[in-house]
């Protein structure tokens, strides 16, 4: 659904409110800070898909297929600061401190992004080869 929100913004750059809201709801699916559908549907379908399409069919163990995000759930602070680092997304200081002792299930709102900055990511093939390589071994 991510993705469709940011086709229907293809020709169109979105309002600094509209971009805030789509990271909140991105975060938040990360976080899973919403037991709803589309939460399920992103850590069940969505995201093994997406490992599996980019890094190979053997990307995810067994049980990790079964539970994504009960694999990773002592990670997800790791997971948000990374995805926050790659794609520009500043947050407060006061938000980072409760994402730390809150960690799975934090919710985020949009006054806990400081800023939304661009980011150009150099070298994406030599970094998905070197994916593929490790994903190999």
């Amino acid at each position: 659904e991510m993705r469709m929100e940011l086709a229907r913004h293809e020709n169109t750059q979105p309002s600094d409110h509209e971009s805030r809201a789509m990271v909140v709801d991105f975060l938040n699916l990360v976080t899973r800070a919403h037991q709803t559908d589309q939460t399920h549907n992103f850590w069940g379908t969505e995201l093994p898909f997406e490992l599996k399409l980019r890094f190979g069919p053997k990307a995810l163990s067994i049980e990790e297929q079964h539970n994504l995000f009960g694999a990773v759930r002592h990670d997800i602070v790791s997971i948000v600061k990374y995805v926050i680092a790659t794609t520009g997304v500043r947050l407060t200081p006061a938000c980072l401190e409760s994402l730390e002792r809150s960690g799975p299930g934090y919710e985020f709102v949009s006054v806990d992004l400081r800023a939304l900055t661009v980011r150009v990511k150099h070298m994406s093939v030599i970094d998905y080869a070197n994916a593929k390589v490790l994903s190999q071994e």
